[in-house]
């Protein structure tokens, strides 16, 4: 981990980096194929980090939106289970 501090791959989760589709859902893949380059696992990274900044951007809107639907008798959903 101390050698990973220096490095620009401290920044980037491993998961990112190896293809899930290459590496199995319960493979410890290290090396081959499915690695994407630490510059593509970055784009990967700021893709989601945007995308998840603008969903907190537009939460106020998303629930005002709904309060309103729910205060109109319009239901979004139907219950999961008993409780």
């Amino acid at each position: 981990m101390r050698d990973a501090l220096g490095t620009d791959a401290f920044f980037v989760p491993r998961d990112l980096v190896v293809s899930r589709q290459a590496a199995g859902p319960e493979s410890r893949h290290h090396g081959g194929p499915g690695e994407r380059t630490l510059d593509q696992a970055q784009a990967i990274a700021q893709q989601l980090v945007r995308g998840y900044g603008a969903l907190l951007r537009l939460w106020p809107d998303l629930v005002g939106a709904t309060r309103e639907l729910r205060a109109r008798g319009v239901e979004l959903g139907a219950p999961v289970g008993d409780g």
